[in-house]
């Protein structure tokens, strides 16, 4: 069995152009992207360790919701 067949280089070559093409149009949005990162990077370096672990309990707000909103069904399962 080959590795590269002529499919996967066709299939490979079009999302490259398609990638390429997508780079080129939204310029300032991975401009944007990529300043918020440094922004993020800026503000943990920076941060007291109390406030990093703040914004991380956030960013696992969801899944504790969830875990919250599944716990009726779990006390009334007996």
């Amino acid at each position: 069995m080959r590795i590269f067949d002529a499919d996967m280089v066709m299939l490979g070559m079009a999302l490259g152009m398609y990638w390429l093409r997508t780079l080129t149009a939204m310029r300032s949005a991975f401009i944007a992207a990529a300043l918020l990162a440094v922004a993020a990077l800026l503000l943990t370096a920076l941060l007291p360790e109390g406030w990093f672990r703040f914004f991380t309990s956030i960013a696992q707000a969801p899944t504790i919701g969830l875990t919250v909103a599944h716990a009726p069904a779990l006390r009334y399962k007996s």
